[in-house]
């Protein structure tokens, strides 16, 4: 009985040690999924306050909702934010503009439904911006001239909006150096068809 207590008590240390020792070790071929899975996604403002203190260039969040007030966070980031990636907001048209005061933006990644036509002419006020990707807004043709202003752009992803096959026409004829995806295909002679990593 005591040999099995024992034997028992040491099975747990031994487990009790492993568990506590995962965390640091690199994950391994399916525990990278269930690592990501379980992580505790850092929030808008831990996020801004490293980029703040100058460990990192970009805000990420796949899973929180942020909201216009999350924004707020912003201050002071305006010469350090790169890359902002967004995959559920409440944006609002007053927001992005905001966001326009982020003069190193290179990558814009955001999914808001209350973007607006008329709205998205803010962005040409980012002249460093690279990298544009619209989700989930309902943009319809009338972006389309906004658009068309961001010559500068290497990549344009515009998922789920409702702009016309037309207004796509128009688009990717006033981009020609520019890859661009709707709703996650390209269209015939895009430039960066071949080159997906952009």
């Amino acid at each position: 009985m005591l040999r099995h207590t024992r034997t028992s008590l040491l099975s747990c240390v031994v487990a009790l040690a492993l568990t506590s020792c995962s965390r640091e070790a690199p994950p391994v071929g399916n525990a990278s999924v269930e690592a990501k899975r379980d992580a505790v996604e850092a929030t808008f403002a831990e996020q801004a306050e490293a980029v703040s203190a100058g460990t990192g260039d970009s805000i990420r969040l796949d899973e929180t909702l942020v909201t216009d007030l999350d924004i707020a966070n912003l201050a002071g980031l305006d010469d350090k934010l790169r890359r902002i990636n967004l995959s559920h907001t409440d944006l609002t048209d007053a927001m992005l503009k905001r966001l326009t005061r982020c003069e190193q933006l290179e990558q814009l990644r955001i999914a808001s439904p209350r973007f607006t036509d008329e709205g998205l002419a803010v962005l040409a006020e980012m002249p460093r911006l690279r990298y544009l990707h619209l989700v989930g807004s309902p943009l319809a043709d009338g972006a389309v001239p906004h658009l068309k202003r961001l010559t500068g752009l290497s990549a344009l992803y515009l998922d789920g909006t409702e702009i016309t096959l037309d207004g796509k026409r128009e688009l990717r004829d006033a981009l020609p150096d520019t890859h661009i995806h709707f709703d996650g295909g390209h269209y015939r002679g895009d430039p960066g068809a071949d080159s997906h990593e952009k």
